[in-house]
């Protein structure tokens, strides 16, 4: 018997504008908590899953702001399969059993029972740049899953975009 090592999605090569814009989203963003948790919960009844999620991924943190039955707060970027959706951000990221992916072998939520399923899109800024992700997820596979689920989830994670508040401008 191996040893598995889950290895971290990697880094986009626009890295370090995408992170940048990620934590202004997160800022800004914040504002409009009651629309993100009600986005959150039709996630999670779309998919008829545990959890829902929105968070930004900023530097080597996904930062967890908004959700539907789960917690809030900060996980390694390094073991958040979210980090997946952030480095291909242009399709849906969805994972039926991750148990069997070879991809995500040793990885702790996976391997702790947390995640079995994993569906994820990007929430992209003004400029396109990925700075979120809404996903959804489940302790056991789902490998049924409805047609139009994923469209209404990436529907779902553009009207996040449209109510970033606009920043007062900074005096010069």
């Amino acid at each position: 018997m191996g040893i598995s090592v889950f290895t971290p999605a990697p880094k986009p090569l626009n890295e370090f504008s995408r992170s940048r814009a990620a934590a202004e989203w997160a800022r800004d963003i914040i504002a409009d908590l009651p629309r993100l948790k009600r986005i959150s919960h039709e996630a999670k009844a779309i998919f008829d899953v545990r959890w829902s999620g929105i968070s930004a991924v900023v530097d080597d943190w996904q930062h967890v702001i908004a959700s539907s039955g789960g917690m809030l707060g900060l996980y390694r970027r390094s073991t958040a399969l979210s980090s997946y959706v952030v480095a291909y951000p242009y399709q849906p990221f969805c994972i039926a059993n991750a148990l069997q992916d070879e991809r995500f072998h040793g990885n702790p939520f996976v391997e702790d029972g947390l995640i079995g399923f994993y569906a994820g899109v990007a929430i992209f800024d003004a400029a396109g740049l990925a700075v979120g992700v809404l996903c959804v997820t489940h302790p056991q596979p789902l490998e049924i899953i409805a047609p139009d689920a994923l469209e209404l989830l990436t529907s779902l994670a553009r009207s996040v975009t449209p109510h970033v508040l606009p920043r007062s401008p900074v005096p010069e």
